[in-house]
Parts: C-alpha cells; structure tokens; sequence
C-alpha cells in the first residue's frame, strides 16, 4: 500500500493528541518532581516543576475541550519556551546532571517543535463539536 495524502492525522487529531500528552505529562510532573528536579541537578525547583505540571494538565483539558485545539496548541508553545527558560541553567558544565539536562532540554525542544508545527496548521472546526467525534 502506497502512501497517500488522506493517511495523514488532520491538524485537529494531532491537537487532540497533544492534549492528552499535555495531561500525561502533568501527571508525570506532579508525581515525580523531586526525581525530575533531582534528575537534572536543579533540586530546590521541585515546586516549579510542580506548577508546570497543572500547567500542563490544564493546558491538556483546554485542548480537549475545544472544539478548535489547534489555536491553543499556542498555549503548549509559550510552556515549552518557558520551559527551556527554566532548563537553562541546569546546562552548566558544572552541574553533575548536565547530560540529563541537556537531555531533558533536547525533550522540550522538540515538543516545542511539534507544538508550534500544530499550532499553525489550519484547523477548522470539529464538526461535531465532540472530542473525537
């Protein structure tokens, strides 16, 4: 089978998508804060990882609940930069996690990536206006 057009996601799945991993992510993040903080050398943020996670989460459940996602993927965009932000100085050569940083920093540029690829496709309105409906 060859592949064509039509086998692509549209925009509006993709979006959907992302805000399920939005939500799983948060949970992620609220539950194992101190390893992750811990995991990239930064322990004293912890309570920022923390509220990055309801970020997330609420991000998440803003995505699901549209019935255009793709205008607030936007909103996944301006978190993962504020996450690079926040990634940032764990990058120091100095910091004995470094590698985990610049993993963890190579993770959310990444999904910055894909966010802002879904964010600025045209999504048109879901047809039902039920999620995946």
């Amino acid at each position: 089978m060859t592949y064509t057009a039509r086998h692509r996601l549209p925009p509006r799945s993709l979006a959907y998508g992302l805000g399920w991993f939005s939500i799983g992510l948060g949970l992620i993040e609220l539950v194992s804060a101190p390893r992750i903080a811990a995991g990239i050398g930064a322990p004293a943020r912890e309570g920022l990882i923390r509220i990055y996670g309801v970020r997330e989460i609420l991000s998440g459940v803003a995505i699901l609940s549209s019935s255009q996602p793709g205008k607030l993927v936007w909103g996944r965009v301006a978190g993962d930069l504020l996450d690079l932000l926040s990634v940032a100085p764990t990058l120091d050569e100095n910091n004995p996690q470094r590698k985990n940083a610049i993993g963890a920093a190579a993770f959310v540029a990444g999904a910055t990536l894909l966010d802002a690829y879904v964010a600025s496709r045209p999504s048109g309105r879901h047809p039902t206006g039920v999620v995946g409906g």
